[in-house]
């Protein structure tokens, strides 16, 4: 039987292009099995979106924007 806390949103962020990222906990599941070093940096994911220092949109896909931010390393 599924845990119910799986379903439950991790965040929900609006970001500055007008709509909204929500981020259940079974998907951040998946995204740090793809990214291991951001398991540990939801509150910078979260700052990306909402924040980001730049956009861009997918070349592959137009549905699809990336959001970046300086995390003040290096």
């Amino acid at each position: 039987m599924p845990d119910a806390r799986d379903s439950a949103d991790l965040f929900v962020v609006e970001t500055p292009l007008d709509f909204t990222v929500r981020v259940r906990v079974s998907y951040w599941a998946t995204i740090v099995t793809k990214h291991p070093d951001l398991a540990s940096r939801v509150a910078d994911v979260e700052a990306a979106l909402r924040e980001p220092d730049e956009v861009r949109g997918s070349r592959r896909d137009d549905r699809v924007d990336f959001f970046y931010r300086s995390d003040g390393v290096g």
